[in-house]
Parts: structure tokens; C-alpha cells; sequence
């Protein structure tokens, strides 16, 4: 799994990430992040860089608006990180999976069929 470096990861969700052991290297560790948007949409990003899995999930008001469970990522890109837009975008073996993070959520799913 290609992922950005750690300090990358905490600026786009602009903090620092709950880690499952402490004692644990990132890359071997379950790193979880939240975030909140102006919106109010509040994220949980949990990253297992070497099972290459990540878990998203997001709310507002309490109301769960995304659940995701994604195994056999193979490629983890910020797209764009600054004051107006973050998105990053996600892709394994046959999808490529973007998420708007700010200003508002948003989510474009495009399956990749190889012929």
C-alpha cells in the first residue's frame, strides 16, 4: 500500500492520530484520526497501513451519513490540501474511491473494469 508520510496524514486532518499501541511503528500500528469540517461533518479515519485497510465514517448531528470498510488498498493520495478543499483518494484492485473532506463531504466511486 502507497500511503502519505505521517506528518502529511495529520496535516489534512489537521491533528494527530489516536494510536492503537504507542510503542508501535505507524506502518505496523492502527492510526485514527478525526476531523471536523465547517459543515459540521465530523470524520473518523481509521488507517492499518500494513493490512492496507481503512475505515471511514461520518456524521452529523449524530446521524451516521457514511460507513465505509475498505480492505486491499493499494494506492492512498491527498489530492488537495488547503484552506478552501481537502480530498484525498483511495484505490484498490478495481476501483478508485474519491472523498471531499471540505468544504462539504462528498464521496465519487468509479469502478474499474479491466477488458
Amino acid at each position: 500500500m502507497e500511503y502519505p508520510e505521517e506528518y502529511e496524514l495529520m496535516a489534512v486532518f489537521e491533528s494527530e492520530p489516536i494510536m492503537l499501541d504507542p510503542d508501535v511503528p505507524f506502518y505496523y500500528n492502527k492510526s485514527t484520526y478525526k476531523y471536523t469540517n465547517s459543515e459540521k461533518e465530523e470524520f473518523t479515519f481509521s488507517i492499518l497501513p500494513s493490512y492496507s485497510e481503512i475505515s471511514i465514517n461520518v456524521t452529523i448531528a449524530n446521524f451516521e451519513i457514511a460507513n465505509l470498510s475498505l480492505q486491499n488498498i493499494r494506492n492512498f493520495k491527498i489530492l488537495s490540501d488547503n484552506k478552501l478543499e481537502k480530498r484525498i483518494m483511495l484505490s484498490g484492485e478495481n476501483y478508485l474511491l474519491k472523498i471531499q473532506l471540505k468544504p462539504k463531504f462528498s464521496i465519487q466511486f468509479k469502478e474499474e473494469i479491466e477488458k
